[in-house]
């Protein structure tokens, strides 16, 4: 499967899941509270319709729902998915944490950062 995948840690660590050496870091940012904030709004997002560009609960597109989740806890993230997939360092998988974001290469630009996501869970088990 030739597939690009990612994970960004929020306020700045980056994940490159394949291909790419281990680098950790660690954001001035980063606390549990906006960490919290930025997943609840992102969760009062379900149901929002696909808008290519949205920023808001009218309409929103990935990117915008993290830029949208983040503004809320105070941090400022880049607009679109592949300029959010440069903003950090990059991390090993087994260290997600809640408000990571993942990022994908999606229908024919199999190289191209093309979707963002956000990690709300970690277990042994699943990462949501």
């Amino acid at each position: 499967m030739n597939r690009f995948h990612s994970i960004v840690r929020l306020f700045g660590i980056f994940i490159l899941m394949w291909g790419v050496t281990t680098v950790e870091a660690r954001d001035k940012y980063q606390t549990t509270a906006q960490i919290d904030l930025a997943i609840l709004t992102a969760q009062q997002y379900l149901g929002t319709p696909y808008a290519y560009g949205g920023l808001d609960q009218a309409g929103s597109d990935c990117s915008g729902l993290m830029v949208a989740a983040f503004t809320m806890a105070e941090v400022q993230l880049p607009r679109t998915a592949k300029e959010q997939s440069k903003a950090g360092s990059s991390v090993g998988k087994k260290s997600l944490r809640r408000g990571d974001m993942e990022f994908f290469a999606t229908g024919r630009k199999k190289r191209k950062v093309t979707h963002v996501g956000m990690v709300i869970s970690v277990n042994d088990a699943d990462t949501w």
